[in-house]
């Protein structure tokens, strides 16, 4: 086995890192990646359990040397995987003097196309009688000609592709700006029912201040005339409770000061208590709740006219 080369890409078998050629065929697994049929051989038949590979083709899976991914094995074992052209005709020993292993005087120089492998002139004329050959130089030429125009193809599309991921961002970032503004245009008509539902508020309870005020004036003037009738009162009773009868004249002359006192409390009439006048009431407005969406304003869909 050669040693490692410095790159293990191009024309080189990324296991045993020998040069692809016509004895070491390059096969493309179903994952895309390229081995030398014989490390394939070996690593698939170390992951059969030592089973010869193609006994059953149709269960039978192994994983990729590189990417681990499952490879389905075809029939016929690693023969049947697709060789690599592209890289078998790039190796520097794909056209020139290998030998054959039938015939070992003649070079293999032809493609067999029916049984995909490189033959000598010999084995065209023996087991691959009536098979559809060319030159291994004609048929790399063609398969990169394929190769070519695939990548063309591919790249087409995938501009395609790359296009409508393009599309598809300027949509969602279109979507995302008519959002924002119907969110805008809804909060904007809300904080502006707020502000004329708070004015309403303001005008109500001023009125209600208003008739308080009204009603509290005839309260505080009775409430005053009581405080001073009471005081008036209480410096009575208190003279009364004080007083001292010492002599005659003085007796007759206390007598006539609460006389005086008594009458005139007596004559008094009683005031009426306080009374609230007409209550006002608070009387809901009857809006329905559909009135109130209609008020506020739906969402509709968008014709042609209408602008965001």
């Amino acid at each position: 086995m050669a040693a490692k080369p410095e790159s293990t890409s191009g024309n080189h078998c990324p296991v045993c890192f020998e040069t692809f050629s016509t004895h070491l065929v390059p096969k493309i697994v179903p994952c895309g990646h390229t081995f030398c049929i014989e490390c394939l051989e070996l690593w698939l038949l170390r992951h059969q359990g030592g089973h010869k590979l193609g006994k059953n083709p149709q269960t039978y899976r192994a994983p990729c040397p590189t990417c681990k991914r499952p490879i389905s094995v075809p029939t016929g074992g690693p023969k049947g995987f697709t060789t690599n052209f592209a890289l078998l005709g790039n190796s520097t020993t794909a056209r020139t003097n290998d030998l054959c292993g039938t015939h070992p005087s003649e070079a293999k120089k032809l493609f067999c196309i029916k049984c995909q492998m490189v033959i000598c002139q010999e084995c065209l004329f023996g087991e691959h009688q009536g098979h559809q050959a060319t030159t291994v130089k004609m048929f790399c030429d063609q398969f990169s000609g394929v190769m070519k125009t695939n990548e063309e193809k591919l790249n087409t599309k995938m501009a395609e592709w790359n296009g409508l991921s393009s599309t598809i961002e300027e949509v969602e970032q279109d979507l995302s700006r008519k959002v924002n503004q119907l969110t805008e245009s809804i909060d904007a008509r809300a904080e502006k029912l707020h502000r004329q539902i708070d004015e309403c508020r303001e005008e109500c309870l001023m009125a209600v201040d208003d008739w308080r005020c009204n009603e509290q004036q005839p309260i505080n003037d009775l409430k005053d005339n009581v405080h001073i009738t009471l005081t008036s009162m209480r410096i009575s009773l208190d003279f009364i409770q004080k007083t001292e009868l010492t002599e005659a004249v003085h007796m007759n002359q206390t007598s006539a000061q609460v006389k005086e006192i008594m009458t005139g409390y007596q004559n008094e009439t009683l005031p009426l208590p306080p009374q609230i006048g007409r209550e006002p009431k608070f009387v809901v407005g009857k809006v329905a709740t559909e009135s109130i969406g209609k008020l506020f304003g739906t969402l509709h869909e968008a014709d042609d006219t209408m602008e965001f």
